[in-house]
């Protein structure tokens, strides 16, 4: 047995030496965003009029990209002055940018363009980090067939469908894919590669900060790794070019960290209210539970693990952190008896156990209150950038996708010792299936975009409210200004400035003198009543006392028409 073992480790440390092709990497890119086009089928047939997984958080984030593009060419110099919350300044920077996605926005105009661009992104946040943790298996020398299921495990990995409306979040792929070309230009000596690894890391923190800083201090660990290994250190700086390419790398890493963080930071300054607190990261902690909890919506997991839902706090999906059955078992396979040396094996183990740790966040009390994430909240600069620490399960599903990797690896290489090499393959595409079974709810759910009740004709003065301004009401009316972008007071955003409450809690009995007058008095020059809204008597709907009827008196600088579900009230600046 012992020399049977020692016969499989050499045969698979030497298909570790293989190195992708150019041929390779371009079909199994094609081959993952097949596979995620697959699973996106209802939504390809209606990709302007619904939005997958529900119409929250994806809707402001269609109006963010739309607002990048749309700034970028007509308002770069007040480019995180969003349209949204107006007065206030640097409203972009309220939320996670999606900045990276900017150049995007270019193509189109209007809702119906917005919802087209947010699901075609949606795609993609699927494919890339498949692609990605793919490339970084096979740079770390992993043969293809483990390669194709690491890339499997990572992009499945039932957490991500509890986060299937949060594009900020599933856009993780730029960080394996920039490890990945890293590890290959350090591995080949290419330049190239290590300024490719740049850009694609300075790209994916422009997603956003959520996972952007904790991705900033990975790097920050792993250079300090590489400089402190004597020979990893004498490869990666050997010649001229590759110390060149090193040096101007970091740089524009540390250049896009300080360009983005900056109006984050005015934020702070502003609004006290936008500074992530303690009790709001106690709030939004998993429990340990949170891990045998998968997402409703998985069809495999979903029923089996709800049982433990009742140990899970407010939202389910939020706090799932369920890392899959098949692949926690081929991870197990491959920190016992994967091809790499036993202290690299556990090093990724230990590794992603510490990731797993930190996503608990921490409580106010017990053995919660000595978690790890605590000290991260109150010593490094930016770990406060998230309320929601179960996020940081995107750098511990890829620790135990590598790990599942190297447990495919010994498995297909015992098939092959055993003289059954042409089972291999078909082991290979099994394991991928059950990864995705596990981790797909098949098909994405749709739901339909919300129809603006704006003509391309209606011409109307900015700034602009819109009531009833509910959290729900205030997603569509961002996706309804990707028509001209005017200034809107509503905004929707993870910041709620006070500035915004305060002025609803004034007009509470609108259309009244009173409302009328503060409105005025702030520079509104159009208040837009959603008739329709209005009649649903939402539980969100927080303010409106009766809307005067039609023929009622107003003051003589308001005019009130009608189009539609619309009434809509024009203050002029100057008296009648």
């Amino acid at each position: 047995m012992q020399s049977r073992h020692s016969g499989l480790t050499s045969q698979t440390h030497t298909a570790f030496r293989e190195t992708p092709s150019l041929k390779e990497v371009v079909l199994v890119g094609l081959g993952y965003l097949w596979l995620s086009v697959d699973q996106a089928i209802p939504l390809l047939r209606k990709l302007g009029d619904v939005f997958p997984g529900g119409i929250g958080d994806p809707l402001p984030q269609a109006w963010q990209i739309a607002w990048g593009g749309h700034a970028l060419v007509n308002r770069l110099g007040s480019y995180w002055d969003a349209n949204q919350y107006w007065p206030l300044h640097d409203t972009l920077a309220f939320s996670d940018s999606l900045s990276g996605y900017a150049p995007l926005g270019l193509i189109g105009t209007g809702p119906h363009a917005a919802t087209i661009r947010y699901n075609l992104t949606y795609i993609i946040a699927w494919a890339l980090p498949a692609f990605g943790a793919y490339l970084l298996a096979r740079m770390l020398s992993m043969p293809l067939g483990p390669s194709l299921v690491v890339g499997v495990a990572y992009c499945y990995a039932p957490w991500r469908l509890g986060q299937a409306g949060h594009l900020h979040v599933l856009s993780e792929g730029g960080i394996p894919l920039s490890l990945a070309l890293f590890i290959g230009g350090v591995r080949f000596e290419r330049w190239k590669l290590i300024l490719a690894g740049s850009v694609v890391a300075a790209w994916q923190i422009t997603i956003g900060f959520s996972l952007g800083v904790p991705f900033l201090y990975l790097l920050f660990v792993l250079a300090a790794t590489t400089l402190a290994v004597p020979s990893i250190r004498r490869t990666a700086l050997r010649t001229p070019a590759m110390r060149r390419s090193t040096i101007l790398g970091a740089m524009l890493v540390c250049l896009a960290a300080t360009t983005f963080s900056l109006p984050y930071m005015r934020v702070l300054q502003t609004l006290p209210e936008a500074q992530r607190s303690a009790a709001m990261v106690y709030r939004w902690s998993p429990p340990a539970s949170s891990f045998l909890v998968a997402s409703d919506k998985n069809l495999l997991w979903g029923g089996p693990t709800s049982r433990f839902a009742g140990a899970v706090p407010n939202t389910r999906d939020e706090r799932s952190l369920f890392p899959g059955v098949v692949a926690i078992l081929l991870a197990a396979v491959g920190m016992g008896w994967g091809a790499w040396a036993r202290r690299r094996r556990f090093a990724l183990a230990g590794s992603t156990a510490f990731c797993a740790l930190l996503s608990l966040g921490f409580g106010p009390s017990g053995w919660r209150s000595l978690l790890p994430y605590r000290v991260a909240f109150s010593v490094f600069p930016g770990w406060d950038a998230s309320r929601t620490p179960g996020r940081l399960t995107a750098l511990t599903s890829l620790g135990i996708a590598l790990l599942a990797g190297l447990g495919a690896s010994v498995l297909l290489s015992r098939l092959l010792s055993r003289h059954r090499g042409a089972l291999a393959p078909v082991l290979a595409v099994l394991l991928c299936v059950l990864l995705v079974a596990e981790g797909t709810p098949i098909q994405v759910p749709t739901v339909p975009s919300p129809r603006s009740p704006f003509s391309n004709s209606m011409r109307l003065e900015g700034p602009i409210l819109e009531l009833p301004a509910s959290q729900g009401n205030n997603r569509s009316y961002l996706l309804w200004s990707t028509q001209a972008f005017p200034n809107l007071v509503n905004g929707r955003s993870s910041v709620e400035p006070r500035y915004f409450n305060t002025m609803l809690q004034g007009i509470r009995k609108f259309p009244s003198l009173d409302a009328l007058t503060l409105l005025r008095r702030k520079g509104v020059r159009t208040v837009l009543v959603h008739r329709d809204a209005v009649r649903a008597k939402s539980p969100e709907v927080r303010l409106l006392g009766p809307v005067l009827p039609t023929g009622a008196s107003l003051p003589p600088w308001v005019s009130r028409s009608r189009s539609g579900e619309l009434d809509i009230y024009r203050m002029s600046q100057h008296s009648k």
